[in-house]
């Protein structure tokens, strides 16, 4: 069986349309698709993939927040030849099917492939958010890569809190797999042959401290490379003193801080 790619670069969960449609949001989003697609033309990437939550809002997607998306898109399919793209849970209208989704118009796009149901290709099986008793198939899957949108128990939602374990889908269903790449879960983390590879950016204070997020880059049969978006938006949880005495190294443009009064101040 033939390699689906050479190098990919891989990205996950940039949620267009968060905080309530913020504008900045938004901009911070198409920003980092532009420095993705940067970053994979320096490293020779032939491929891109998305795993998933593509946009936030499931029931619906405002007008602005639309032309973001949009724009991300044609960025996109303006720079690779073939882009592969799976829905995540917030793309989808309905918790327990994939009939509708906010992301259908994907398919519109020539060299971006939309796949909403397990596909295997080239020795790579996709694997959209799963639904129903889906999550059985997993022990039947046998490629070298699978790349998916999972809720696995184990793993951390965030630096703080670990998934429980609610009788569906385990990690050792994926033993016949060479590795798991897989969206969903924000942080970045690694059990086995599972790897959460990290959302866009960091998104809210769950992330403060946690810059470990950017885009994967994936050599066919090695190690995955992470690299970080640098310029990025970034959360810190700080006092007054570490503002006053460490300005330099704990704040920048992108910095959303909220800060902890540690220190009398007299008029």
């Amino acid at each position: 069986m033939s390699n689906l790619f050479k190098r990919a670069a891989i990205f996950t969960d940039i949620h267009f349309g968060l905080k309530s449609n913020s504008q900045i949001h938004n901009e911070d989003c198409l920003a980092f698709v532009k420095w993705a697609t940067d970053k994979a033309k320096e490293l020779n990437c032939d491929t891109a993939l998305f795993l998933g939550d593509w946009h936030n809002n499931r029931a619906s997607i405002n007008i602005v927040t639309l032309n973001y998306s949009l724009r991300a898109l044609e960025h996109l399919n303006a720079n690779f030849s073939n882009v592969y793209f799976i829905p995540g849970n917030h793309d989808l209208y309905h918790k327990d099917r994939r009939t509708i989704t906010s992301i259908r118009y994907i398919e519109k796009f020539k060299n971006i492939e939309l796949i909403m149901d397990q596909h295997t290709e080239g020795d790579v099986t996709f694997v959209p958010w799963l639904i129903g008793e889906e999550h059985k198939n997993m022990r039947k899957i046998n490629s070298t890569y699978v790349m998916g949108h999972f809720e696995l128990p184990q793993f951390l939602m965030n630096a703080m809190v670990e998934m429980p374990d609610h009788g569906g889908l385990k990690s050792e269903e994926f033993g016949n797999v060479g590795t798991v790449f897989t969206g969903h879960f924000h942080k970045r983390q690694r059990k086995g042959n599972i790897h959460y590879i990290g959302n866009a950016f960091p998104h809210n204070y769950a992330d403060a401290w946690d810059d470990a997020r950017g885009a994967m880059i994936l050599t066919w049969g090695e190690e995955p490379v992470y690299h970080n978006w640098d310029h990025g938006p970034r959360y810190r949880v700080l006092t007054l003193s570490q503002l006053i005495d460490e300005a330099d190294v704990n704040l920048n443009d992108k910095t959303y801080a909220r800060v902890q009064i540690d220190i009398n101040i007299s008029y």
